[in-house]
């Protein structure tokens, strides 16, 4: 540890100090006293930005997110502030409050996105209803179930009104082989359901699952037995597609690539990411969808996504290659033969 971090304090560095200083990093409080005013100004300007941008967060979770962020970066901030004297205007205009703020709407997206843990039980007895429906053969029942378990994911729940033509889109202008082919969904969710809606028609014969969060990816995996009876090949995968995009070289030789209601995102998160998944894909098509509703503000942002579509299958010599470009429900949808 550098000795910078201890003269802001008034401490003279020595190896106790540094070894002592290492064991309580995260207690930025107590180690970081001379900032305590800023640090109180800079985690409520921080918690107020994130409820102005996302307002079904609540205040508690806000609190608890910058917090986290802020204890992650605070020897961070020590060192920008080393020797000076900085009141939080201030500090708005460095490039650190900056990163401060998008690490910290970043978290607060996806736990707002993400599968709940509250969730887990229900989905536990909504799977064990499943299995049973399929033991019957009763296609109606496992319909029925798998509705109520896309429910508990926002990003699937928000598709529901419209779920049966957005998938009979997605097959009509794949030449029929998202019902019947190999399929690569990215940042998936619980899309990978999406055969169990109509059993005895949808039978793709391999689905790959690419996601972040294990509990969803638990959630499909916890129906394999059902798509062993349909005769469905699921792999699943836990990866960050932000940190780790080659993951998708794994994946080749395959019929549909799915990227619904992420890539916008994660461009914002990592310039480039677009361009880079896309050129990683080695699908005969590729479907890109982004919502046409914010789904945590609930504003139009259509024209927004569609520019954003178009200009990022231009930069990659896609945007002659569209076969279906329009909105199914609350999404614009892009198609495209590669």
């Amino acid at each position: 540890m550098d000795s910078s971090y201890y003269t802001v304090i008034g401490l003279p560095y020595n190896n106790v100090i540094g070894e002592y200083a290492l064991t309580v990093i995260h207690d930025f409080r107590c180690l970081f006293m001379v900032f305590d005013d800023l640090i109180d100004e800079l985690i409520e300007d921080l918690a107020g930005d994130l409820l102005d941008e996302y307002p079904r967060l609540s205040l508690s979770k806000a609190l608890e997110i910058v917090e986290t962020i802020v204890s992650k970066y605070i020897a961070r901030i020590v060192k920008a502030l080393s020797g000076k004297q900085v009141g939080l205007e201030e500090f708005r205009r460095y490039s650190l409050y900056r990163f401060l703020r998008k690490e910290a709407r970043r978290r607060a997206y996806y736990y707002l996105r993400r599968f709940k843990e509250d969730n887990l039980y229900r989905a536990s007895g909504l799977i064990r209803s499943i299995i049973e429906c399929m033991d019957r053969v009763d296609y109606e029942c496992v319909r029925t179930n798998t509705i109520e378990l896309l429910k508990l994911h926002v990003s699937s729940r928000e598709r529901l009104d419209y779920i049966i033509e957005f998938l009979e889109v997605i097959n009509k202008y794949t030449s029929g082989l998202f019902f019947s082919g190999r399929v690569l969904d990215i940042a998936c969710g619980l899309n990978p359901l999406y055969p169990l809606l109509d059993p005895s028609r949808i039978k793709p014969v391999l689905i790959i699952g690419v996601d972040k969060d294990h509990q969803v990816l638990d959630v499909i995996k916890g129906l394999e037995s059902v798509y062993n009876k349909l005769g469905i090949r699921i792999v699943l995968r836990e990866a960050d597609l932000l940190r780790y995009p080659d993951v998708l070289r794994d994946y080749t030789g395959l019929d549909v690539a799915l990227i619904l209601k992420f890539l916008h995102y994660a461009e914002r998160m990592r310039r480039g990411i677009g361009d880079r998944v896309l050129n990683l894909l080695d699908t005969k098509y590729i479907v890109i969808s982004e919502p046409t509703i914010s789904l945590v503000k609930r504003r139009d942002i259509f024209l927004r996504e569609k520019k954003f579509i178009r200009s990022l299958l231009e930069r990659n010599g896609l945007l002659e290659n569209i076969v279906y470009s329009g909105i199914v429900g609350s999404e614009i949808v892009f198609i495209v033969e590669k």
